[in-house]
């Protein structure tokens, strides 16, 4: 949920705990927004999904998206299609045919080097 894409505030509903929609600056795509004080669970804890990256997968803005992939992201970029990402640190961690993109201050992810992708 934490890192949920969204388009409104209500795609970040999740029962009692009320997310909301925003972006963290100008140039990047909204995203739910934990409350102040709200603690997300540890990457550690996560169950991985079976999708590997670069599969298609379904944009959910119920904070189940990325369930189904390796990574647990599941991440457009621009106009492009839904895909499985992975966090990276640098282009080396992403693999060939992929770039390590930096979705807003502190998060990166993997995503195809050609602007006009599709999902696997």
């Amino acid at each position: 949920m934490c890192l949920d894409h969204c388009r409104s505030n209500e795609t970040c509903e999740n029962g009692d705990i009320v997310f909301t929609c925003a972006a963290p600056d100008k140039y990047t795509n909204d995203f739910c927004k934990a409350p102040d004080g709200f603690v997300c669970r540890p990457a550690s804890t996560f169950k991985l999904g079976t999708k590997e990256q670069g599969a298609c997968c379904t944009p959910t803005g119920d904070g189940n998206a990325g369930l189904e992939c390796l990574g647990g992201l599941c991440t457009a970029r621009g106009d492009g299609p839904f895909a499985c990402t992975n966090p990276c640190e640098k282009g080396i961690d992403c693999g060939p045919n992929y770039m390590c993109i930096e979705i807003y201050e502190g998060r990166k992810e993997c995503f195809p080097a050609i602007d006009n992708y599709t999902c696997k």
